[in-house]
């Protein structure tokens, strides 16, 4: 049993670099992923695919993760509600 098993990770900036490594690194640990990333290049062109091919690669290696390829505005859960971009 993992570390992190029955835990549920959210990493935003999870498609590249870093945030990559932490994402399949908790899943590693047993976590469930919610990868999350825009998909922008250092140009700000992108379409997305990051949070999904880092949310498939998790799965391929007998993990739980889905790729959320876009913005949150709200995330429910945990008794309260958490709004993005400081919104009321």
């Amino acid at each position: 049993m993992g570390l992190l098993e029955g835990k549920v990770a959210v990493v935003t900036g999870g498609g590249r670099g870093l945030g990559r490594c932490h994402a399949l690194a908790l899943a590693a640990a047993g976590a469930r992923v919610v990868v999350n990333d825009l998909g922008g290049g250092l140009n700000g062109a992108g379409d997305g695919d990051a949070a999904n091919a880092v949310a498939e690669e998790i799965r391929d290696a007998g993990g739980l993760a889905g790729g959320h390829p876009g913005r949150r505005r709200r995330w429910a859960g945990g008794g309260g509600e958490h709004r993005a971009g400081g919104g009321a």
